[in-house]
């Protein structure tokens, strides 16, 4: 549409706030309320007949969740990730009960519309999704949606049947891979877990790499949304206790793997011990665990690695072109530029382990430059940096997929008891 024919449009529906955002002209004084909070909360995008949202109460972000279909704001405001944007900030703004009261009201009530009911089965479904491993850490979470599930079940048992199933499915258990009746350790292994040689496991660096994800994706998917907000990681008086964890797992694995190497009695040996490595690093690479190999490179990368001039003659040329090529993946240059290429490439249903370290940055960063409220003695929500915090967190914990692989408990406790 050219400008006149938007404006007539927009007339039709009476949607006078946003007359004056396609205009550039200031509401009146006698312009509806409604109308002026619509053209304070959105802006034009530029070159498009498009509005998007910028800044909102936390009322009215609430009553987004229930835009019917054919409202014409729809048609100026793409919707799509709205949901899920709110689904992954709001506790950054608001406690996660304040939520579930504001849907209990709602549609809990013997008023309440169909519409409103399923629209509501809709933004459980969407929860359950952008947030499944909170699901199954967080008991607070189940609770809050049982009871919800309870209120509508007053006026709707079947939409209350089909949340109850959305929460269900989530915290259902997967079956461990278990071991056919003739499996038996493979001799190396063997070897390793009599003797507690590293050594004995070179043949099986990919199965190291397996063993080392199963442990992590356990760290991965226990950390929580609210870990990763308002940099609750960096304040002692904010409790953390998941994403900690992990990050001191993280630390705690390339520890070991140093000292695997400076404890070799020889400079021979400890150049096996890191082809070792190298070669677990680039089996991790395989797998998707990105995570892993930030920290085979924490190690080999190390001042007390690189110092060790006659190990590393040891490596064979092939070795020391996959460290390259590893180092140039993880490097920092360009916020993780080749990194971030990387991990863009991988389909969410992939099982993967993305690297930490990005999204605590760049979530610190947009907590330094934007604050989570507009200056505005309203305290309106500042909705353009809840997007990109919400668009990083996706990124980082969209895969949801587990790996499933034949675990060994007994090189497991190795690694994690070194």
């Amino acid at each position: 549409l050219d400008k006149e024919q938007i404006l007539e449009w927009l007339e039709n529906y009476k949607l006078e706030g946003f007359k004056c955002i396609f205009t550039g002209e200031e509401p009146t004084p006698d312009m509806h309320t409604e109308d002026v909070m619509c053209y304070e909360m959105f802006s034009r995008i530029e070159g498009d007949n498009a509005v998007t949202l910028v800044k909102c109460n936390i009322a009215k972000l609430l009553e987004f969740i229930f835009l019917p279909e054919d409202a014409p704001l729809r048609s100026l405001w793409d919707t799509t990730f709205f949901v899920r944007d709110l689904i992954l900030s709001n506790q950054a703004f608001m406690k996660i009960e304040q939520l579930f009261k504001f849907l209990t009201l709602k549609c809990g009530s013997t008023g309440s519309a169909t519409t409103t009911i399923l629209l509501t089965k809709d933004f459980i479904r969407q929860l359950v999704h952008y947030c499944k491993y909170d699901v199954i850490v967080d008991p607070l979470l189940p609770r809050l949606i049982n009871e919800l599930a309870v209120n509508i079940a007053r006026v709707n048992t079947e939409v209350a049947r089909d949340i109850l199933k959305y929460l269900e499915v989530t915290l259902k258990p997967l079956k461990p891979i278990e071991p056919t009746p003739d499996w038996v350790f493979p001799s190396g292994i063997a070897t390793f877990l009599q003797n507690q040689d590293l050594l004995a496991l070179q043949p099986h660096a990919r199965e190291v790499a397996k063993q080392l994800t199963l442990l992590e994706q356990k760290y991965f998917h226990s950390t929580e949304l609210k870990e990763f907000l308002n940099r609750a990681w960096t304040d002692d008086e904010v409790d953390t206790p998941n994403l900690d964890a992990y990050i001191e797992f993280t630390n705690r694995v390339s520890g070991w793997m140093t000292r695997e190497i400076l404890v070799q009695p020889m400079f021979k040996m400890q150049g096996e011990v890191i082809t070792f490595f190298i070669e677990v690093g680039t089996h991790l690479l395989d797998l998707c665990n990105f995570n892993g190999i930030n920290q085979v490179l924490a190690c080999l990368l190390s001042p007390a690695i690189d110092k060790l001039k006659n190990a590393w003659t040891i490596p064979a040329k092939k070795s020391k072109e996959d460290l390259a090529r590893l180092t140039a993946l993880m490097h920092p240059d360009g916020h993780y530029h080749n990194y971030e290429e990387s991990i863009r490439s991988v389909n969410e249903n992939t099982p993967c382990i993305p690297f930490l370290t990005p999204p605590l940055q760049n979530l610190f960063l947009l907590d330094e430059a934007l604050n989570n409220v507009v200056t505005d003695p309203r305290g309106w929500i500042n909705w353009d940096k809840m997007q990109k915090v919400a668009k990083v967190l996706w990124g980082y914990r969209k895969f949801q997929k587990k790996f499933s692989f034949l675990e060994i408990p007994e090189i497991q406790y190795y690694i994690e008891s070194a």
